[in-house]
């Protein structure tokens, strides 16, 4: 998991150093405090194909010290770059540092990322509990709401006309959610 040259050289950009002296550093001295220290970007440590398994390998050995790094949920929308995550830190402590908060939720919705960490539209949606607004935002990504239970639908504050601004139907939600006739008439159908 040792540096390349290449990746070596791409952290000159930023760090407050010279070649010379990041060449002459022994692998292991470029680890997760040098990062901090010379404020290396998320964006360079990407474009030097700096990969998770080699951060964590000098120190970026959990998902919070990613995020000191710079890191959030738009950098797990990159598939691959995902896929590098959940190799290096699991899925359920990615979840736990980068969905917290709705806009989390709005960011990862429909991407390949809620494959690659277990989620669903549905546990999207409860993060958007009582905020019709992201709730929105979420289902909007969405062209159906198969498996989400009529309940998660109720609690995020979406309404009919919501579903229906959205292109759902009655017949839709019935269908997609199993929900039931007092389920839609709180939904407001």
């Amino acid at each position: 998991m040792e540096y390349t040259l290449r990746q070596r050289m791409s952290l000159v950009l930023e760090a407050d150093t010279t070649a010379e002296s990041i060449v002459s550093l022994r692998d292991a001295e470029i680890d997760h405090a040098f990062l901090l220290a010379h404020r290396i970007s998320p964006t360079l440590l990407r474009a030097a194909k700096i990969t998770p398994l080699q951060l964590k390998a000098h120190g970026t050995n959990s998902v919070s010290k990613l995020t000191e790094l710079g890191f959030s949920a738009l950098h797990l929308l990159d598939e691959g770059w995902c896929a590098q995550c959940v190799a290096a830190y699991g899925a359920p402590n990615l979840l736990d540092e980068f969905l917290v908060t709705t806009n989390d939720a709005v960011v990862l919705a429909a991407s390949p990322a809620i494959a690659h960490l277990g989620i669903n539209l549905g546990i999207l949606l409860l993060m958007c509990a009582e905020q019709p607004g992201p709730a929105r935002e979420v289902l909007a990504q969405y062209k159906h709401v198969r498996n989400v239970p009529p309940e998660t639908l109720l609690e995020t504050g979406l309404r009919a006309k919501d579903f229906v601004s959205l292109g759902y139907t009655k017949a839709r939600i019935r269908e997609d959610t199993y929900a039931t006739d007092a389920h839609l008439s709180l939904l407001g159908f």
